[in-house]
């Protein structure tokens, strides 16, 4: 019997529950609550009322709850009660008795099928992590700072690696302490903070290697960085290391350009995201990157560009609109996203870039996430030319990355003109 009489004489003996079990008791307030909607939150004395007199039954509940009923700001609120730095099963276990480990056992039930809704494009994911590069520049200010505005209850790691540069602007302990100081003043809790800085190893071939490294380590959903570096502005609008990081990242990689879109913005103020689409399989992935990005009051465009007719045909073979749009609308619905579906016409003598570029522009977005490839030919077909660097030659129709993943006409015009941040994905 799961609700014995041992457990709830220790749960009756608490009078003032203290913040490790009152987390744990609005957790099941909020899963009662959502369970039976139109009532009010049951207050942490109420609940253990109820565990106290109907322990069976609402243990049982909680074991075969249905997480369908979970909305997406109720998921939100019970990932920061689940995640939070003062939650600790064992000491309000030690506080209330085995009736506790009942009920966390039952919440991290629940929680794994969350997490698996959203690998099925059901939900977004609350408890996103991110590695972000800095150097002391302030484009990689502005990239901390956008990695610190997507975060919800995930951890935020921040590496530098140590030049030896001789201004002491660029020391790894002032780095350090400087970042620390403002994630702290974003609110990003101490236990969710990790700031790092490495040497820079000589037997490192480059530097970007070397964070890839630390990324690796620290298992982060996604990497951030800054367009540009130290260095300052490039001609191709991208630093070396930054296109190393995309050519070579296996996660998504998040690139801050220095434009005023990028700036955070209210952390009440609703985002506006774009996803690029085509009829590629990659497109799927897209969607799934976006939902790991989302908050519950977020807007995202889906938008795909038309292919253009053949010279000899009338109309064009482009079966977006028919098959994939209807599939995207409905998995907006699913995951409780507010946003719309476009699909826009091709606009004669425009190339798919531009008219992508049109829409961020019109939507206003903060955020664009595309593929490095898609469907068309040139961007399947892989080639000897890489993506441009400082000092290389113009990008060619299609580009291979170092690691042999072709990138794509329109995914190399929007990297080399960013006019927001951008969310770079790989198969």
């Amino acid at each position: 019997m799961r609700g014995t009489d041992a457990a709830r004489g220790d749960l009756a003996r608490v009078v003032k529950p203290t913040q490790a079990l009152r987390l744990i008791l609005d957790a099941v307030s909020i899963l009662l609550q959502s369970d039976a909607p139109g009532g009010s939150a049951l207050t942490s004395s109420q609940v253990i009322d109820l565990l106290l007199h109907a322990g069976d039954e609402t243990l049982s509940s909680l074991h075969s709850y249905d997480t369908s009923k979970i909305s997406a700001n109720v998921h939100d609120k019970l990932c920061a009660l689940l995640h939070h730095e003062q939650f600790d099963a064992a000491s309000a276990s030690l506080e209330a008795g085995p009736v506790v480990d009942d009920i966390c056992a039952s919440l991290a039930a629940i929680e794994e099928r969350l997490i698996h809704e959203h690998m099925e494009q059901k939900r977004t994911l609350p408890t996103t992590s991110f590695c972000i590069c800095v150097d002391g520049s302030r484009i990689a200010r502005l990239a901390c700072e956008v990695g610190v505005s997507l975060r919800r209850q995930g951890v935020v790691h921040v590496c530098c690696i140590d030049e030896f540069s001789t201004e002491s602007r660029y020391a790894p302990e002032f780095i350090t302490s400087d970042f620390t100081a403002l994630c702290q003043q974003q609110g990003v809790p101490g236990t969710k903070l990790v700031v790092r800085a490495q040497s820079q190893r000589l037997t490192q071939s480059t530097i970007t290697s070397q964070l890839l490294e630390l990324r690796e380590s620290c298992q982060a959903d996604f990497l951030v960085v800054g367009a540009v570096g130290t260095k300052g502005p490039q001609p191709a609008q991208l630093g070396s290391n930054t296109m190393r990081a995309i050519r070579g990242s296996p996660v998504p990689v998040i690139v801050v350009p220095p434009v005023p879109s990028s700036y955070p913005t209210s952390s009440h103020a609703p985002r506006v995201f774009v996803v690029a689409m085509d009829n590629a399989p990659i497109s799927s992935t897209c969607f799934a990157t976006t939902l790991k990005l989302l908050k519950p009051h977020d807007r995202l465009h889906i938008v795909h560009v038309e292919i253009p007719p053949h010279p000899l045909a009338v109309e064009s073979s482009d079966q977006f609109a028919a098959t994939l749009a209807p599939l995207y609308t409905a998995k907006l619905a699913a995951a409780e996203v507010v946003g719309v579906v476009d699909v826009v016409s091709h606009s004669p003598g425009a190339t798919v870039a531009e008219q992508v570029q049109e829409y961020l522009a019109h939507a206003r977005a903060q955020f664009v996430v595309f593929g490095l490839t898609g469907e068309t030919r040139l961007a399947r077909r892989a080639s000897a030319t890489y993506l441009p660097t400082n000092g290389s030659e113009p990008v060619a129709p299609a580009a291979t990355s170092s690691t042999g993943v072709p990138v794509g006409r329109v995914a190399s015009s929007l990297l080399l003109s960013p006019r927001c941040v951008l969310v770079v994905c790989k198969e």
